[in-house]
């Protein structure tokens, strides 16, 4: 990908917003400056992606601590509505300890172990 001479070579790491790749932004070969239908592809209040991600060509985002912490909090949401679907679902008791996994896994990521 190109940039403009005076901007620094980008280091920062990605993820890409529907696929499992994660890379450098160095790696991805269209930027969003580069990509083509914009007015398509990005909506407005959302970030604004790094580039196009090389594996599958959907939008790789720069990794932030917002964005990680914005993943690990939908993975906590996830888990505890499984919690609750579990609680609804057992006389008032959660039936297996799957979820309470889950919830520990989402904890462990936002806590970046």
């Amino acid at each position: 990908m190109t940039y403009p001479e005076h901007w620094p070579k980008p280091d920062r790491d990605c993820a890409c917003g529907d696929c499992d790749w994660t890379g450098q932004e160095s790696a991805i070969d269209v930027s969003v400056f580069e990509a083509s239908d914009l007015h398509e592809r990005l909506d407005p209040g959302h970030p604004l992606p790094a580039g196009e991600c090389p594996e599958c060509g959907s939008w790789a985002y720069v990794v932030t601590p917002y964005s990680q912490c914005q993943d690990a909090a939908l993975g906590l949401l996830a888990a505890l509505e499984r919690i609750m679907a579990e609680w609804d679902a057992s006389d008032g008791r959660v039936v297996t300890c799957l979820t309470t996994d889950d919830a520990r896994a989402a904890i462990a990521k936002a806590r970046g172990k």
